[in-house]
C-alpha cells in the first residue's frame, strides 16, 4: 500500500480531540495544499477562515440554538412529526462537539464571474441555473480533501461539518465574512478518539463501464 493510500484508508472523521493546539506552522501547511485543489477555470473561489475570537464563537453557538428553536417551530407548524423534531433537536446536539474543538473553521466561496457558465448565464446565452453553485461546491470539496489528507500526514484529525448551516441564518454575517458564501466548518486537533472504519460501498456499485 503506498503511503497516499495509507492516509485515505486511514482518515476517519473525528469529533473527540486532545486539548494540545497543532502548531501554527502546521495549519498554514495544510491551507497551502489545499491551495494545489484544482477549480474550474482556475477560479480559485475557496477561502479558510479560522474562527478564534471568543465572542465570534459566542455568537456563532447562540446563533444555532436560535436556529434550533425556529426549525423546532415550524416543524409544529406544518404538524411535522415527533419523530421529526427529535431529528431536529438531537442533530443540534450532536454538533455542538464543534465548539469544543482545538480549532474550528469556516470554509467558504468568492464569486468571480470569470467561468464560461457565469458568462453564458450572464448574456442570456443560457438560461441562470445552479451550475457555478456546483463548481464552487467541487472546488471546496477538492480543496477539503487535499486539506485533509495533509492533516492526516501531520498525524492531526478533523470533521467535515455542512449541517450547522441548516440553523443558521446568514452565517457569513455572524463572521463578517461578507461576500464569501459559506460551504462547510471544520474542526481540526489530535485525535482522542479512534473510529473503526465505516462501511464503504463495493468497486460495482459504484463504477461501471459505458
Amino acid at each position: 500500500m503506498s503511503m497516499l493510500d495509507s492516509l485515505i484508508y486511514s482518515r476517519r472523521s473525528i469529533r473527540k480531540y486532545k486539548k494540545e493546539m497543532p502548531p501554527p506552522e502546521w495549519i498554514e501547511q495544510m491551507v497551502t495544499c489545499a491551495l494545489q485543489a484544482p477549480s474550474p477555470a482556475n477560479r480559485q473561489p475557496v477561502r479558510f477562515f479560522r474562527i478564534c475570537r471568543p465572542d465570534i464563537l459566542e455568537n456563532l453557538k447562540t446563533a444555532m440554538e436560535d436556529g434550533c428553536r425556529t426549525l423546532l417551530q415550524k416543524a409544529d407548524d406544518v404538524g411535522a412529526s415527533a419523530i421529526l423534531k427529535n431529528v431536529i433537536a438531537n442533530y443540534y446536539r450532536f454538533l455542538l462537539f464543534m465548539f469544543d474543538a482545538p480549532l474550528l473553521f469556516a470554509i467558504g466561496t468568492v464569486s468571480s464571474g470569470k467561468g464560461v457558465a457565469d458568462k453564458l448565464y450572464s448574456t442570456g446565452i443560457l438560461p441562470p441555473e445552479k451550475r457555478t453553485t456546483t463548481d464552487d461546491d467541487m472546488s471546496v470539496g477538492l480543496a477539503v480533501m487535499e486539506w485533509t489528507l495533509k492533516g492526516e500526514e501531520l498525524g492531526l484529525g478533523s470533521c467535515i461539518l455542512t449541517a450547522p448551516l441548516l440553523y443558521l441564518d446568514r452565517p457569513e454575517d455572524i463572521l463578517g465574512v461578507s461576500p464569501v458564501t459559506l460551504k462547510c466548518f471544520l474542526t481540526l486537533g489530535f485525535p482522542d478518539e479512534a473510529p473503526p472504519p465505516v462501511k464503504k460501498k463495493g468497486l460495482s456499485e459504484i463504477y461501471r463501464e459505458l
